[in-house]
This record gives C-alpha cells, structure tokens and sequence, in this order.
C-alpha cells in the first residue's frame, strides 16, 4: 500500500516510491529505493522535499507510536524555506476565499443529494487562479490540516492537483 507522508515522518526501513519536488521538470525519472541508513533520512530531508510517497507493502509503515500529525511549526518553517510569503499568502487567501463553496458544495451533496454548480464554479475559478500562480504553495498550504478541515483541504489540494495536471496536458498539446 503506497501512503503520502510528510518527510519529517521518514526512517530507516521506509521504502521510497517517489519524492515530490516543486518545479521539477516532470520528464525526471525517479529510481525507488529503501532506506537503509539514517544519512539518507537526513539528506531526502536536505532536499527541500516536503512530502514523499512510501510502499509499506516493500518497507516500513510510519511509526505507530510516534505523532503521525504534522508538526505545524517545523511544516510552517519548511514552507518558508520553499515558497516566499507573497505564495505562501496567496495560497492561504485562496483556501480563505474558497471555504464557503467548498462547504456548500459538500452540504449539498451530503444533505440534498444534488452538486451545487455555482459554488463549484466560484471555487473551481479561483483555485485555478491561484493554480497559475504557483499551484505548489497551494498543495503545500493545503496539507497544513486540522482534524474539523481535513474533508475541506482534502478537496481543495485534490482540486489543486488536478488543475495542474490539465495545465500540464494543455501545454503539452
């Protein structure tokens, strides 16, 4: 089973699927590998990756009886370390901006059984906008979770992902 985990999650016997790097080109080839020694740890951390996505099926599972919530402080450093304020700023406006839609959106389809288009279209438009801007920071932003949230930012970082993969597609055209 493959798990998306924050990089301060990794040990020794975790094996590497992939690593997410913002603005790497996407024709890279990654050589999936198991971590056999705390160097490793220390350098995947040096990268300025933010997330990597492990095989617990191949290697170990995230230590069950360590914090699997991110540490909000060291995540927060970290986005600093990878994103300016000004993309960092904009991302948190963006999931501001957009948390009454998505909220719509998911109480109507939880109460009334039906897809509300408008607070759909309204969220969809302004993820894109700042999808365009610099859709990292928003995934990244995103992943900063509080346990009432986690549907909410779930969709947005989904949303996020998915808007970039049509850029991607668009401007491969």
């Amino acid at each position: 089973m493959r798990k998306r985990i924050h990089v301060s999650q990794l040990r020794v016997g975790m094996y590497i699927e992939d690593v997410e790097i913002e603005g790497e080109d996407s024709t890279r080839r990654f050589k999936p590998f198991l971590i056999s020694a705390a160097g490793q740890v220390e350098s995947l951390m040096a990268n300025r990756l933010m997330t990597v996505v492990i095989d617990v099926g191949k290697g170990a599972d995230v230590d069950p009886g360590g914090a699997q919530d991110i540490d909000r402080t060291a995540f927060e450093a970290q986005l600093r370390a990878v994103f300016s304020a000004k993309d960092i700023r904009q991302a948190r406006e963006c999931v501001e901006d957009t948390r009454p839609q998505i909220r719509q959106m998911l109480a109507h389809a939880r109460i009334k059984a039906s897809f509300a288009s408008d607070a759909a279209s309204a969220a969809v438009e302004r993820i894109m906008s700042a999808a365009f801007d610099n859709a990292g920071a928003l995934i990244a932003v995103a992943k900063l979770k509080e346990k009432d949230e986690l549907t909410f930012l779930h969709s947005l970082a989904v949303s996020a992902l998915m808007i970039t993969l049509g850029l991607l597609i668009c401007a491969e055209s």
